[in-house]
């Protein structure tokens, strides 16, 4: 797992290898900091996974709706994790953003990434998006297969005879 350790930089990189300390108010949040960085990685690559997985066998809730129940459950999966990432790293990012700036001993500024949070966001979205659709799969869609057997009968228009 990749974690930002500011200490180590400022130590090796700036202060040529003295030693410096930090007020223990900064450190508690560092430590917050690094294992909500942890958590929001592992939410954030679940759901990449879950995402890579439901393309390819998203064309399966077509054939049946039985196939949609199960595809739902795996986009809610997929959106509840994007969607936490996302505040955990947006609450992350203005955490670090006060937390650095706030001591003014150290001369350090922070900045908030824009494209972060869109990145982020629009993949939030695209979540929420997908979930939408494969619930309204499940619920609202004719499968082919009801076409084909004679459950369901599709008029001309594309509506559903009841």
């Amino acid at each position: 797992l990749y974690w930002f350790d500011p200490v180590s930089i400022l130590t090796s990189e700036l202060l040529s290898g003295a030693t410096i300390a930090l007020p223990s108010q900064v450190v508690t949040i560092l430590s917050v900091l690094r294992i909500s960085s942890q958590i929001m990685f592992g939410f954030f690559l679940t759901s990449t996974l879950l995402s890579f997985l439901l393309c390819p066998l998203s064309p399966l809730a077509l054939s049946s709706r039985w196939w949609s129940l199960p595809l739902a459950f795996a986009a809610f999966l997929n959106m509840v994790l994007t969607l936490s990432a996302s505040v955990v790293g947006s609450v992350i990012s203005v955490a670090f953003k006060y937390a650095a700036t706030a001591q003014s001993e150290l001369n350090i500024r922070a900045e908030v990434g824009g494209k972060m949070f869109v990145f982020m966001w629009v993949a939030a979205g695209a979540g929420v998006v997908g979930f939408a659709v494969h619930a309204g799969m499940g619920c609202c869609c004719t499968s082919r297969r009801d076409v084909k057997s004679g459950r369901r009968r599709v008029g001309e228009d594309g509506r559903v005879i009841r």
